[in-house]
């Protein structure tokens, strides 16, 4: 992938290698599950590295918010699998294939 090795000043900690390995890119500016969680019970999410159900679903500005229609995104049985990063995010895409959850957004 043609991405820069360094955002906002720093390394981006590995190589970006594929969609499943973006998040590297997010973390520069959005917390992961482990760094929205870090001591803080009352914050949900999986409290894993590399998963991205805070920013997504429970931040103050997250764009998909208990709509009770998890299946759109996630697949049969709902949120219990995370969806690949590439489904919404690259170059110019927006998450317009999910018509029930568009947000409108446009990805970097």
């Amino acid at each position: 992938m043609l991405l820069r090795t360094r955002m906002n000043g720093e390394d981006l900690g590995g190589q970006i290698s594929s969609t499943t390995t973006l998040g590297l890119a997010c973390a520069r500016c959005h917390q992961d599950d482990l760094a929205a969680t870090a001591g803080r019970d009352s914050v949900a999410g999986t409290g894993e590295a590399g998963r991205w159900q805070y920013v997504h679903h429970q931040a103050p500005e997250a764009p998909y918010t208990g709509t009770g229609e998890c299946g759109v995104c996630h697949g049969p049985g709902g949120g219990s699998s995370p969806i690949d990063c590439g489904n919404c995010h690259g170059h110019g895409m927006t998450d317009s294939w999910a018509p029930t959850q568009g947000t409108g957004r446009i990805s970097f």
